[in-house]
């Protein structure tokens, strides 16, 4: 499927809020057992790939919603697009508000997570959003101490303090799914799964 998706959300960009969200770390160690019973093991990837469950309220979530995110699912051809996820679980705030003339932003003391400009890194990006529904979304440019970060580009909008601020991943879906109606089973029982992709 390709052309541009003609939904609600950005093409590259996952917007729908979860009532719940599970990150997980997944490792992926091979193991060579001998006929002494020994091992080796040794990684096969050098660093953990993230993975994330979301999952949606029965009673709030509406057919025109899940029918654009299964237009959004089928234009990024299942698991083989991929697209920015925010986590929506790995929370962290704003200390003292953001303008949208400044480019540092200041996050809550203890709460700044892994957030690094090296793109090999699960969380080189973030997003932003307050009550309104206004959202930005930010690429880290430096990490200049433990809770101040200053980022590539101006924001477009302001936030007060103590806007929420999720990580963000590059990610696809887990899994193909066989139909609308296998989304909408998903969402409200075991949820929809996506795993981090690296570049």
């Amino acid at each position: 499927m390709s052309g541009t998706y003609a939904g609600l959300a950005p093409g590259s960009l996952w917007i729908w809020r979860p009532s719940n969200a599970v990150v997980g770390e997944t490792f992926r160690t091979l193991v060579s057992e001998f006929e002494n019973g020994a091992e080796q093991r040794r990684n096969k990837w050098n660093t953990s790939r993230m993975s994330v469950r979301l999952t949606f309220e029965r009673a709030t979530l509406t057919v025109d919603e899940v029918a654009d995110m299964w237009r959004f699912y089928r234009h990024k051809r299942g698991m083989y697009d991929t697209f920015l996820l925010p986590t929506y679980a790995e929370i962290t705030r704003l200390t003292n508000g953001y303008a949208a003339s400044v480019n540092s932003i200041t996050l809550v003391m203890g709460q700044t997570l892994d957030f690094t400009t090296d793109l090999s890194s699960h969380f080189p990006r973030f997003y932003v959003e307050k009550d309104s529904g206004d959202y930005d979304f930010f690429h880290v440019a430096q990490v200049v101490n433990g809770t101040t970060v200053t980022v590539s580009a101006v924001g477009v909008n302001s936030y007060p303090a103590e806007s929420v601020v999720y990580p963000v991943i590059k990610a696809r879906f887990a899994e193909d799914l066989y139909g609308v109606d296998h989304l909408a089973a998903l969402l409200t029982s075991i949820g929809v799964a996506f795993t981090e992709v690296r570049s």
